[in-house]
């Protein structure tokens, strides 16, 4: 039982990596990220959630899954709302309660926000001390998240586990 499920997980693991490449290509390309991707995204996550669910039989997967997509698109969707759609874009908001969900964490989710503004922060300060960008430069979020998230997705326990326990919150 197991097994199976050990090689479910990965094969959905790797039908949402495929989706999040091609999102984050298209949005590099076309500042926009397609629904259709963030529907399936969302529909992996969700059947990766349940068979956590059948596996540990403990409804605090459901739960931290919940709480993981508050966090990330939760957040995004106020900003999303307090800006009017100018800071930051719908394709973002609905990327972010996916990723949170997968994540299945506050602390991974924020953390996956914070290395991909990290990183969006250090691209941005090359581009901008190379010319080829200003401060009203735009620069695609979709990626940054996608690497965001997959940093926290295998580095992501082990932050959550040391910075908690320094922040009093683990």
């Amino acid at each position: 039982m197991i097994g199976t499920f050990l090689g479910a997980h990965v094969t959905l693991w790797l039908v949402l990596l495929t989706a999040l490449i091609i999102r984050a290509i298209y949005d590099r390309k076309y500042f926009l990220l397609p629904n259709q991707l963030v529907f399936l995204a969302g529909v992996v996550t969700l059947i990766d959630k349940l068979l956590l669910l059948a596996e540990h039989l403990s409804p605090i997967v459901l739960l931290n899954a919940v709480l993981g997509a508050l966090a990330f698109g939760g957040l995004f969707y106020a900003i999303y709302i307090v800006s009017s759609g100018k800071w930051i874009g719908g394709g973002d908001v609905k990327l972010g309660y996916v990723l949170g969900a997968w994540l299945g964490g506050i602390l991974l989710s924020f953390g996956a926000i914070f290395a991909a503004s990290l990183i969006g922060t250090a691209i941005a300060g090359v581009l901008m001390a190379g010319k080829k960008a200003t401060l009203a430069s735009k620069l695609p979020f979709g990626p940054l998240l996608i690497i965001g998230f997959i940093i926290m997705y295998f580095f992501g326990p082990y932050f959550a586990t040391h910075y908690g326990v320094i922040l009093g919150i683990h």
